[in-house]
């Protein structure tokens, strides 16, 4: 067990270590950089510090999507791409704003202080917290005891961990001492970290201002806008988001307690958008990727179990997830241990995972009565979801039997649209929330029915005895599986 310290503490010390040694050389001017998506954006000296230091420089080996270029070979982009396509973003909604609301309620573009300077800032740092591979390692440390307490609180409701971590690095004293000597001094500048810090994780500390907090974590916020686009655009799926006309309809409106929120005119571009994202569910986050991903969670399980050291550090800790790139990961095709060298190597070489069962409508007789239920449960508790997954390698055969850490069951719950209840159109006399006007409910149902599969997951070799395995199971627990149509969807003879 680690030692108790608070997470607060052990982040400072990463913090702290990743800055150990670093003197940057000077910033003589803005710089102007290319990127393919948005085009070209200008950054300030301050910004060039910030993006410059190792914090920041390590998102260049982090992928976007994880493992999605083992399916989709273009989706090679980075968190530090998407970093620089937040920001450029951001001046197009503070453009926008500017040219809808009265005077009073307009954002001044001072580069060096103040609301805007924070907006960039809180854009340049909102992905520092993420660790190797985005989200696939976020899905295994989430569960962590800790990170799991914190997530439940008040305080950071409808957070995502690696939120957690960006926020806490942002207000570490570490990070402090580096921005106040690097960055603060140096050029000057008025920025307050404070502020950038609830930004990030969407917190709200002014209502009059609320919708600067919504630029960066809100219903349809720079963020979104990016990853969306950027994930449809590497992955080589033709998306449809209408940003000239987001932007042109965009406003403000004064809610109750002097809540002022980002409001649209027209619902259509918000439409694109919840379309987008769910053609981007069902074409890449649940689609053969989930192999690829069950691979990584497997290989991290079996390294939590075991306690094996990476680079001195092990993951019991979640806050040594940020110690790692993908390249750090990858690297130990050379480990001594042959259960990680054998699962590296068979990512490196693309043998991934195969489909030995599929959990659907249409391969499920008793959908309705189990299947619900039982997702509930595995999706609220990783000791539930090990035990079914333990339970199956058990009515494998002992002559033919693998690992615990290769059989893995996907079970992934229906993308949250929530956007569709946060956002208000303003088309009429009276402000109407998203759900009103368009049939969000209805677009998820169909897609829970028709295109939502669990599947477990097995190495080629053990396809078939894993297939036989999950039936027995599944019997067991009254769960009545259609062979035939299962084999189908496995493409199995």
């Amino acid at each position: 067990m680690r030692p108790h310290r608070s997470l607060r503490n052990r982040i400072n010390e990463f913090v702290n270590n990743i800055f150990q040694g670093y003197k940057p050389t000077k910033v003589r001017d803005s710089k102007a950089i290319h990127e393919s998506l948005w085009g070209t954006n200008i950054y300030r000296k301050h910004e060039i510090a910030v993006l410059d230091c190792p914090l920041l420089q390590r998102l260049r080996q982090i992928s976007q999507t994880g493992l999605a270029f083992l399916i989709y070979p273009s989706a090679t982009h980075s968190r530090f791409e998407h970093t620089l396509g937040v920001i450029t973003l951001i001046d197009r909604f503070v453009d926008s704003i500017n040219q809808s609301v009265r005077s009073e309620n307009m954002i001044k573009k001072d580069s060096d202080k103040g609301e805007y300077a924070e907006l960039r800032m809180a854009a340049l740092l909102h992905d520092c917290g993420h660790s190797f591979l985005s989200h696939i390692s976020e899905m295994v440390y989430e569960w962590d005891h800790e990170i799991r307490a914190i997530l439940k609180s008040d305080e950071f409701a409808h957070t995502k961990p690696h939120e957690v971590f960006s926020y806490y690095i942002v207000k570490s004293p570490s990070f402090k001492k580096f921005f106040k000597k690097y960055v603060s001094d140096p050029y000057p500048i008025e920025i307050n970290l404070e502020n950038v810090a609830n930004m990030i994780i969407g917190r709200v500390t002014d209502n009059k201002r609320a919708f600067l907090t919504r630029i960066i974590n809100g219903p349809f916020d720079a963020d979104k806008l990016d990853y969306i686009s950027r994930d449809g655009y590497f992955s080589g799926l033709r998306l449809t988001i209408d940003l000239d006309r987001l932007f042109y309809t965009l406003s403000t409106h004064e809610f109750r307690e002097g809540l002022m929120e980002l409001t649209v005119k027209s619902p259509v571009p918000l439409e694109h958008i919840l379309f987008s994202k769910l053609l981007l569910y069902t074409s890449i986050y649940h689609h053969k990727v989930k192999a690829c991903d069950c691979m990584i969670q497997g290989l991290l399980e079996y390294i939590q179990e075991n306690d094996v050291s990476l680079m001195g550090a092990t993951l019991r800790d979640p806050v040594n997830f940020l110690r790692f790139t993908d390249n750090d990961l990858f690297n130990n095709i050379h480990s001594k241990d042959p259960f990680i060298k054998k699962m590296v190597k068979n990512l490196l070489d693309r043998k991934l995972f195969k489909r030995a069962a599929v959990i659907s409508r249409d391969t499920i007789e008793n959908y309705d009565e189990c299947i619900p239920e039982l997702l509930e449960r595995i999706n609220q508790s990783p000791e539930e979801l090990y035990e079914l997954r333990q339970k199956i390698v058990s009515k494998m055969p002992r002559h033919k039997k693998c690992s615990i850490h290769e059989v893995w069951v996907s079970m992934p719950e229906a993308p949250s649209l929530r956007e569709a209840a946060q956002t208000y159109v303003t088309g009429g006399t009276e402000p109407i929330i998203l759900n009103d006007l368009f049939p969000v409910d209805g677009w998820l149902k169909a897609y829970a029915d028709k295109q939502l599969k669990g599947h477990v997951f097995a190495p080629p070799e053990f396809q078939e005895e894993v297939c036989k395995a999950v039936e027995r199971a599944f019997k067991d627990l009254d769960i009545k599986i259609n062979r035939e149509k299962n084999r189908f969807y496995c493409r199995m003879s």
